[in-house]
């Protein structure tokens, strides 16, 4: 009897202990939190600056990019995540700033292009893009943000063109008839028991 309850015991306690141990290693590995890395500050003009992060350990796999503004040592726009890239250094990046509106808008945008975001902020309304990876992204502040700028720096920010509309062929009758043209037609046979 107690050799029985020895291996339930056992049968029991191992599993329990796996899970455990998978649960602790999954959430060292993949969210024990870190603090992201300062990689880049600029300073905009108005005691203003626009700081950019990478995030701790597993660039191999992917990692963060995040932002945060602040002006007269004050946080203005939180730290925020932009997107996850796959590099082996951060370096790859080359940001540029761009000013609109007397510096009151602010972008900062990656001329290599590797960074499909552009980081704005507009000290005026307070309003900031991107909003954040679990915020609603509203689409209109962005078009109307990057309007704003590139109204002010149309050779950092092209207008895109549009992808031309393919034309698809259409079909068309080349055989016109003729008056030589004769009309055939073929009987149809029934067959009746």
């Amino acid at each position: 009897m107690k050799k029985i309850k020895y291996v339930m015991l056992i049968a029991l306690v191992i599993p329990i202990a796996t899970i455990i141990l998978c649960y602790a290693l999954g959430y060292v590995l993949f969210e024990m939190p870190c603090n992201p890395v300062r990689i880049t500050k600029f300073d905009v003009g108005n005691k203003r600056s626009i700081s950019i992060y990478e995030e701790c350990g597993w660039r191999e796999i992917s990692a963060g990019i995040y932002y945060d503004i602040h002006e007269a040592g004050n946080v203005v726009v939180p730290m925020k995540l932009i997107e996850f890239y796959e590099l082996d250094s951060i370096d790859q990046f080359d940001f540029e700033v761009a000013y609109a509106e007397d510096q009151s808008l602010v972008g900062v945008y990656d001329r290599a292009g590797l960074f499909s975001e552009v980081i704005m902020v507009d000290f005026k309304t307070g309003k900031a893009w991107p909003p954040g990876f679990i915020e609603t992204y509203n689409y209109n502040e962005k078009s109307n943000l990057l309007e704003r700028l590139r109204n002010e720096n149309p050779e950092l920010f092209p207008t895109p063109t549009p992808r031309p509309t393919p034309v698809l062929p259409t079909a068309t009758n080349t055989m016109e008839p003729t008056p030589t043209s004769t009309l055939v037609v073929q009987a149809t046979y029934t067959s009746q028991p």
